[in-house]
């Protein structure tokens, strides 16, 4: 993200954040060169479109805490280094189009409902971890890992985690 302060400073690799709940909700951002992208409360990005580009030689790191906390969200990244959500239906009837950077990250999906309904499509990810009941349940998950790399993993853990769902 470029921010001109005062006309002759510049910001780079910026790390945006909302925190408590609601706060973020139905917003739409645009930004380059982010350093990371949390979202932490109960609703807090529920609604919002997200079209974000990491830096491109470390990444950023994503991240939802809360219940209920990006529902309904469209989030398109390029060059992220891991994704991370977490509460109850903390990304239901969502969408993820995340290219990682090309070492690879993880996306971890954690609380009861949390990714029902939702879709992801992610490239270069070298692990994913749906890690409550009903987590990744009736969800479309197109996902591209790493190539030649003994270390890409899935975990599924939960009563009906991923019941449902197109892989």
């Amino acid at each position: 993200m470029w921010l001109n302060l005062d006309g002759e400073s510049i910001v780079t690799s910026l790390s945006l954040g909302f925190t408590g709940d609601n706060s973020g909700s139905y917003t739409t951002i645009e930004a380059h060169e982010v350093g990371g992208m949390s979202c932490a409360g109960d609703e807090s990005c529920n609604g919002s479109h997200m079209d974000l580009i990491c830096d491109e030689t470390y990444g950023c790191l994503l991240s939802t805490n809360g219940d209920k906390s990006a529902i309904d969200s469209v989030w398109n990244v390029e060059f992220a280094s891991g994704l991370t959500a977490s509460g109850d239906d903390c990304i239901r009837n969502a969408v993820y189009n995340i290219n990682m950077i090309p070492s690879g990250g993880p996306v971890t999906i954690g609380g009861d409902n949390g990714g029902i309904n939702s879709t992801m499509n992610i490239t270069n990810c070298n692990s994913l971890r749906c890690g409550a009941e009903k987590t990744c349940y009736e969800s479309t998950y197109n996902i591209h890992f790493i190539p030649n790399n003994k270390d890409n993993s899935v975990t599924i853990e939960g009563i009906d985690a991923a019941a449902y769902s197109t892989w």
